[in-house]
């Protein structure tokens, strides 16, 4: 699984272009086959911040997903920021779902 996460700080006046555009994108990408998510998070702790997430199956979906020309439009939100936006490929190789909070709530608790 690869999880994609674009951090972007808009220039003035520009976040609702940003958002717009991450919102031409999110309903189409999360038809493609090995799209899992696709999202769009307005950070509550710092108004200006905009997440946008992608987590894709396999990385072939992912490289396929880039070179279209609906990914266009998220390259083209990244000129509206006032700073060089952040992104990010993350790799997963192992998850774990809440069995793992439930086997380490089994063991006695520690002293902190």
């Amino acid at each position: 699984m690869i999880i994609v996460l674009v951090k972007i700080i808009p220039r003035p006046g520009q976040k609702q272009v940003i958002l717009d555009l991450f919102q031409s994108v999110s309903g189409p990408t999360s038809m493609k086959s090995g799209c899992m998510e696709c999202s769009i998070y307005d950070k509550f702790n710092d108004d200006e911040t905009i997440l946008y997430l992608e987590q894709w199956s396999s990385m072939e979906a992912l490289q396929q997903h880039i070179v279209s020309v609906i990914y266009n439009r998220v390259l083209a939100a990244m000129e509206f920021a006032c700073e060089q936006p952040e992104i990010y490929f993350h790799e997963i190789s192992h998850t774990r779902g809440f069995e793992f909070v439930e086997a380490l709530r089994e063991q006695p608790p520690r002293e902190s």
